[in-house]
């Protein structure tokens, strides 16, 4: 919830920051925000190779042996918590 309240912050600040910033000195962030998208951007690129290279090795869990009963509610937690951060933006 954090990350997602800064970037709610950044964002904020990206759209506004022209208005308050004369044109004089509108270089350093100019430069600040480019470097933020870059790195963004390659940020989610490393998420995304992460993913893939972790899904190649996942297995489905076993049903016959309880597997699902063990991480059911977990998963059921993650859920809620994921919708409830979605919604509070």
């Amino acid at each position: 919830m954090l990350f997602v309240l800064g970037g709610i912050g950044v964002q904020k600040a990206a759209e506004h920051w022209t208005a308050a910033v004369p044109a004089t000195k509108a270089g350093v962030p100019e430069v600040a925000f480019g470097v933020l998208v870059v790195v963004a951007a390659i940020g989610s690129v490393l998420v995304l190779a992460g993913i893939a290279l972790r899904r190649a090795s996942l297995r489905p869990v076993p049903s016959v042996a309880g597997g699902w009963g063990h991480i059911r509610r977990p998963i059921y937690r993650a859920c809620a918590i994921t919708a409830l951060t979605a919604t509070a933006c």
